[in-house]
């Protein structure tokens, strides 16, 4: 209470504790580790973002398309399915490749199995 009337008259300003200081740094330093433990988590946890094209595709199996709507609609979807499955073989004849598979031990397998 003391203190508090000598610092409102500013007759002597107040002076803060060592063990205030201390627990001060103390929190200082909790704060900045817990900061940088969230950073290194959010960083593992961080997903990746991949890019795709958005296409609007409209159902098929509505009844009043008439038969030429729905054919191209039927032939846009087919194409695209035939696109990822080549990207996907692509990139399995790609991987075969760099991890040695060839065409002779496709065929020796395929006799062995016969």
């Amino acid at each position: 209470m003391v203190r508090l009337v000598l610092r409102l008259l500013k007759i002597k300003d107040y002076e803060p504790c060592k063990s205030c200081e201390v627990l001060k740094q103390q929190l200082d330093i909790v704060n900045q580790e817990r900061a940088d433990l969230l950073a290194t988590i959010m960083g593992l946890v961080k997903p990746e973002v991949v890019q795709q094209q958005i296409t609007t595709v409209m159902p098929t199996d509505r009844k009043a398309l008439p038969w030429a709507q729905r054919k191209k609609i039927l032939e846009e979807e087919d194409r695209a399915r035939a696109r990822v499955l080549g990207e996907v073989t692509r990139k399995i004849e790609t991987v075969e490749k760099e991890v040695g598979l060839d065409e002779s031990s496709k065929a020796e397998d395929s006799s062995r199995e016969a």
